[in-house]
């Protein structure tokens, strides 16, 4: 599934393991059924190719189609982390045993870890 609108590049930020978080906004309001096209793709992941200025050519589009890029080798143990969190996330949403957000899931998970390894192997 391919995704293309006209936006603004909001922000940018850097997490801890060196990749980006990039947030944008879209120019024009957007439909509920294009919020359900954008909600399909959520926590997928794809190639972002942004471009300044307005529209891309058919030419380009057929250009990116192509592009094969340089995968990274091997991912840090965060990153790794990362997934393996949200994969559990996913399968037990989709199982109906947790409801909450990927991120709350996160922070519970990442708070459940510190403290299984504090009362492990740091308190005497």
């Amino acid at each position: 599934m391919k995704l293309l609108k006209q936006c603004t590049l909001d922000g940018v930020t850097r997490r801890k393991d060196k990749s980006l978080k990039i947030s944008f906004i879209t120019n024009l309001e957007q439909s509920s059924s294009e919020l359900m096209e954008v909600d399909k793709l959520l926590d997928s992941s794809g190639v972002l190719y942004f471009k300044q200025g307005e529209g891309v050519s058919t030419e380009e589009i057929l250009v990116i189609d192509e592009t094969n890029l340089d995968r990274p080798k091997k991912r840090t143990q965060s990153q790794e982390t990362r997934i393996k969190l949200w994969q559990c996330w996913k399968e037990l949403t989709e199982e109906g045993k947790y409801s909450k957000s990927q991120e709350e899931f996160y922070n519970a998970m990442h708070i459940h870890f510190r403290q299984t390894l504090e009362d492990r192997y740091l308190k005497k």
